[in-house]
């Protein structure tokens, strides 16, 4: 992307993992909150049920 301020010369060689973790980190310092606020450990409704295997 021409102009974009993810050029490779203009940003250091490990922004991209920093960019990640900064955004994961994030997230779950939110989660955290939403937990204490709640008093309750907050989990998924949905149930993984994993692939189907066909034998």
């Amino acid at each position: 992307m021409p102009g974009s301020c993810f050029e490779t010369d203009s940003q250091p060689e490990d922004a991209p993992f920093a960019l990640f973790a900064i955004g994961r980190s994030v997230g779950w310092l939110a989660h955290s909150i939403e937990q204490v606020a709640s008093q309750m450990i907050i989990r998924p409704r949905a149930k993984y049920i994993g692939l189907k295997l066909n034998n």
